[in-house]
């Protein structure tokens, strides 16, 4: 029996157009396995529940749900130098009334140790109220593998749930994918989930108990390179789609970064998909070297165990209308999604 393969991967707000490309390809015909990999395994979650309505509820309502938004000590210190620099400019008389305040916010701040301390600067309670909502473990209908990496012990690992068709192939899965495995359940679902989405620096790395003698903590599966494509095979696809969040040509220049969460955002969703883009020409590649013929001892002993694959994807075919970070804007949301949703009907062969 032939498996069919989703791969998402992150790209912040651009997720949008990652939603209304599942939406059209979901309908045309479910997937068998899906692989994501920071949005794109909240993503990923959604469609492997088969909730495609509520994949689409959740990017049509983003903008409300205010899910970018600072650390409380954050959001004090940023209040405190905005008050300080209206201080600044007051008349010399009108000063003194206003050092109580001053004072007050300075104190909301906290400790310069504990500012200090801070692991992340966004709060991630948003994304974990949202995923409370509409993450559900015994909702899968389909196979999902979602990747983070496991920063104390400094190794990628990849969450998984075999159900369905794919079951028969989990033996293989975890002999041959590579990295670290363990099983999602009811009690990491949405934990596996949040840390996959959690990008260093931005948000704070996600704890767990896997078994361990010690705690650990997990960041987004970007940084360990994980390859979500080489997963959806080692899980037994047979046909692998992947929605690209950037057009083929040379993207136009985004806005200038506002603040250092701009710039974390932007670096990893370059970062991430080039990596996809690579791995989707290694899988090309693999199957042209597949179907040389009167291959060489070498060539033979480097494709061992490899096997060929159907390739399609999506991709925009221009620049998407929303950065990163646009969350809030729900206009430039939807755009994305009508765009996703349209550039879903017409996968293209690789």
């Amino acid at each position: 029996m032939s498996l069919r393969a989703l791969v998402l991967s992150g790209g912040g707000a651009k997720g949008a157009y990652e939603a209304g490309v599942i939406t059209s390809l979901w309908h045309a015909q479910p997937f068998d396995i899906v692989v994501g990999t920071s949005i794109g395994a909240i993503n990923a979650a959604l469609t492997a529940q088969n909730n495609i309505s509520g994949l689409e509820a959740v990017w049509k309502g983003i903008a409300a749900r205010n899910v970018i938004q600072p650390q409380p000590s954050v959001a004090h210190l940023e209040a405190f130098l905005d008050a300080f620099s209206d201080w600044q400019a007051l008349p010399p008389i009108a000063k003194a009334s206003h050092i109580p305040r001053l004072t007050l916010l300075w104190m909301q701040v906290g400790s310069k140790t504990a500012f200090f301390s801070m692991l992340g600067a966004m709060d991630e309670s948003p994304i974990e109220i949202l995923l409370k909502q509409y993450a559900d473990y015994n909702a899968l209908r389909s196979t999902l593998i979602v990747t983070a990496t496991d920063i104390s012990t400094r190794t990628p690992i990849a969450f998984y749930a075999f159900v369905g068709a794919a079951s028969q192939k989990l033996p293989t899965f975890r002999t041959s994918v590579g990295v670290q495995t363990e099983a999602l359940s009811q009690l990491n679902y949405v934990g596996a989930l949040e840390a996959s989405a959690a990008i260093p620096g931005a948000f704070n790395p996600v704890q767990m108990n896997l078994g361990s003698a010690y705690p650990l903590f997990f960041v987004d599966g970007g940084v360990a390179n994980n390859t979500p494509i080489a997963m959806a095979i080692a899980a037994g696809a047979d046909d692998v789609t992947v929605v690209f969040l950037e057009p083929n040509s040379s993207p136009a220049p985004s806005p200038p970064p506002r603040n250092l969460i701009d710039v974390v955002y932007a670096c990893y969703a370059v970062m991430q998909q080039k990596m996809l883009e690579t791995d989707f020409k290694l899988a090309g590649l693999t199957n042209a070297a597949l179907a040389t013929p009167n291959m060489t001892p070498e060539m033979l002993a480097r494709l061992s165990g490899k096997r060929k694959i159907g390739l399609s994807y999506v991709r925009p075919k221009s620049d998407l209308p929303i950065s990163v970070l646009d969350f809030s804007d729900q206009g430039k949301i939807d755009a994305a999604f009508a765009q996703g949703v349209a550039d879903g009907k017409f996968p293209q062969p690789f």
